[in-house]
């Protein structure tokens, strides 16, 4: 005697027998739905349950359909970005510590403006040899090998730097350690949209990319704080020259130097040292703390976008060579901030220093800058969440008040508009703000118009071109005697031509369509 079970499994076969004679489906389509495991289990399951023929039936032809992947968000998301924020912020801060600085360094160890350009220019100089590797780690390896191999870079960098401050070994490690950490600014930079692609849903993207330059201006304000108020310019005879090493303040003292501007020196070399410590050890325990947790990805994808399969890493590439859109946003990207970067952070002291403005007064500029980017940055970039299809327009409305307030600064730093310290401050304040969004804004931009070329290697393509326009800033800036007045009309120049780019890029098909029709056709059904 058939058991219930029995016949049903009979009704059910019989049924599936009948389907290739009704020409509804190919046997070899219904064979290939036995790679379907758990699909096939929950047929079964629902037979079992229901003891519904009809039911039986619908659901094995389901279960030739493409099977939806499984969404869901993790809140450990945040734990991560934060992780990675401070990685990037680091690295940035490390490379922008000697700007806020210089006029104190230059005294202290024989440096000129030309050497801190060149201590800047090591991001520039090893991002470019490097980005292609490091794109090819992040898209085929993932984020946590990619990420640990940069924060160590980081920390070992800023480890050298400890060793001794006798000259000349002293400016060499120096510049090895700039190296190490030059090395490590494409993940920092670049890395930041893939991250939020990888763990963020779509409406959280741009919010959680912006965060993470966020992190990295905030990063980059600290140095203009803690610089100049851990070390404060000192006042030296103007005959004795430049002090280059602790052995040369003995002798300088007895040509001149009384006791206490010899003691003063050492000092400041001491806080240096201090300044220099500190770095290493929170370079070091954020090492250890993504040693410990800082997985590859979530179990599941937080969008549907982020469980289609990409570009590989070849095709991917030569995909990128031959979009004109990517082309033509990278060029605004690479102009507008590659030139600004440069000469609002790395270079603000020693541009305000040839018009009479004092270190501590560039340091608290630069400060307030980075106070009133972090603010609005994150305020424009949940704003963009919501109007992800006019990211371009988003940006070109940025550029042109950012140029407009550039300007504006520019002529107050030339004295061609009377200069008062308020209007210093405020021009700056704007600036920074309109400035504060347009960099995640960008990345965002890039992977939209790229896709489905991975996020790895067209973030840090992306970055290269900010390198290749900050390499070329500041290789200018180490000719000597060509002074600074050029660097104000070359970023006006830059921003000019970026927003050309902008307004004549075209539109096309998009990350954020996949997505988006996705919900449509679930709400359709």
């Amino acid at each position: 005697m058939k058991t219930q079970t029995d016949q049903i499994s009979t009704s059910e076969k019989s049924r599936v027998d009948e389907l290739p004679a009704r020409g509804s489906l190919h046997t070899d389509q219904f064979q290939s739905s036995d790679i379907l495991t758990d699909s096939k289990v929950e047929v079964t399951e629902t037979i079992l349950n229901d003891h519904s023929p009809s039911t039986a039936c619908s659901n094995s032809d389901q279960a030739t359909a493409p099977e939806k992947p499984r969404i869901k968000i993790y809140k450990r998301r945040w734990y991560i970005l934060a992780l990675f924020s401070l990685m990037a912020g680091l690295q940035a801060g490390v490379w922008n510590q000697w700007g806020p600085i210089a006029r104190t360094t230059e005294r202290m160890y024989g440096w000129t403006d030309s050497d801190i350009a060149l201590l800047a220019n090591w991001g520039p100089i090893m991002f470019l040899p490097s980005c292609l590797a490091w794109s090819w780690l992040l898209d085929t390896k993932g984020l946590r090998p990619t990420c640990l191999l940069a924060s160590a870079l980081i920390a070992l960098g800023t480890g050298f730097r400890c060793i001794t401050q006798s000259q000349p070994t002293f400016t060499w490690l120096v510049h090895v350690g700039h190296i190490l950490n030059g090395l490590a600014g494409p993940v920092g930079k670049g890395g930041v949209a893939k991250l939020s692609a990888v763990w963020f849903p779509r409406q959280e993207r741009t919010t959680s990319t912006t965060i993470g330059f966020v992190v990295i201006g905030l990063g980059l304000g600290l140095t203009f704080l803690v610089g100049p108020l851990l070390v404060p310019e000192i006042e030296t005879p103007q005959n004795n020259g430049t002090v280059s090493s602790l052995e040369n303040v003995t002798i300088s003292a007895t040509e001149g130097w009384n006791t206490t501007e010899a003691d003063a020196v050492i000092e400041q070399r001491r806080i240096i040292s201090f300044y220099l410590y500190g770095t290493f050890g929170v370079c070091a325990l954020l090492f250890i703390m993504m040693c410990v947790y800082f997985p590859n990805s979530p179990p599941h994808p937080p969008s549907v976008s982020a469980s289609r399969a990409r570009m590989d890493y070849v095709s991917g590439l030569k995909h990128l060579g031959r979009k004109r859109r990517f082309w033509q946003t990278a060029g605004a990207y690479g102009l507008s901030t590659g030139t600004r970067d440069v000469w609002g952070f790395a270079m603000l002291d020693v541009n305000l220093k040839a018009h009479g403005i004092s270190q501590a007064d560039a340091g608290w500029l630069g400060f307030y800058g980075f106070l009133a980017a972090a603010a609005t940055g994150i305020i424009v970039g949940r704003f963009a969440d919501r109007f992800q299809r006019r990211l371009r327009l988003i940006l070109v409305l940025l550029d042109v008040l950012a140029l407009l307030s550039f300007l504006w600064m520019i002529l107050l730093i030339l004295n061609i508009i009377p200069r008062t310290k308020e209007e210093l401050y405020a021009a700056n304040i704007v600036k920074s703000v309109v400035n504060g969004a347009d960099s995640p804004l960008f990345f965002e931009l890039v992977c939209e118009v790229s896709y489905p070329v991975a996020e790895g290697i067209t973030n840090l393509s992306l970055t290269a071109f900010n390198n290749v326009a900050s390499l070329i800033f500041l290789g200018l800036l180490s000719i000597r005697n060509i002074g600074t007045v050029w660097m104000n009309w070359f970023l006006i120049a830059a921003f000019s031509v970026s927003i050309l780019l902008l307004v004549l890029l075209g539109e096309g098909k998009k990350r954020s369509d996949v997505d988006v029709e996705e919900i449509k056709s679930d709400e359709e059904n």
